[in-house]
């Protein structure tokens, strides 16, 4: 019998993960996402996880605009604030 080594293992058990995330991805996701909410609202109330989850919405809606822009932030903040100095 070959003994296998623990990168064997470790290569067998990420494809296994690379394959159950394919196939349940927005099954995973969501269990994450109700996982994380839930313990926010019992840690901080509902009306505070409210708002991280507003937050974070608007974090990614930002990052999104920039990457389908191909903007650099920095252009977009001289943009719209008055010219200074650097």
């Amino acid at each position: 019998m070959e003994k296998r080594s623990a990168n064997d293992y470790l290569s067998q058990g990420l494809s296994w993960l690379d394959r159950f995330w394919r196939a349940h991805r927005g099954k995973t996701l969501g269990g994450i996402l109700g996982g994380v909410f839930a313990i926010l609202v019992m840690r901080y109330g509902f009306l505070w996880t409210m708002f991280i989850v507003i937050c974070v919405g608007a974090g990614l809606w930002i990052g999104h605009y920039f990457d389908a822009a191909r903007e650099d932030i920095t252009d977009f903040i001289d943009r719209i604030l008055p010219p200074g100095r650097r």
